[in-house]
């Protein structure tokens, strides 16, 4: 009985990592949608709150200079 007892926890306990590892790997999936254009976006505006409004324009300018590089 002690035997099937530890089966079953430990069958459990499988389930239970292979759950969290569909999770972290769905979490990631999401992750990767994103493009740089984005994250540097995203960077930008979490960034550039602190900046005044001359050196948000430079930023601006530079990554404007930079895209039309490519």
């Amino acid at each position: 009985m002690r035997i099937l007892e530890n089966r079953t926890k430990e069958s459990k306990r499988e389930m239970d990592i292979l759950d969290a590892l569909d999770e972290i790997r769905e979490m990631t999936r999401a992750d990767a949608k994103l493009n740089s254009d984005d994250l540097f976006n995203f960077i930008c505006k979490r960034d550039t709150s602190e900046m005044n409004m001359n050196e948000q324009q430079l930023m601006h300018n530079k990554f404007v200079e930079l895209r039309r590089k490519r």
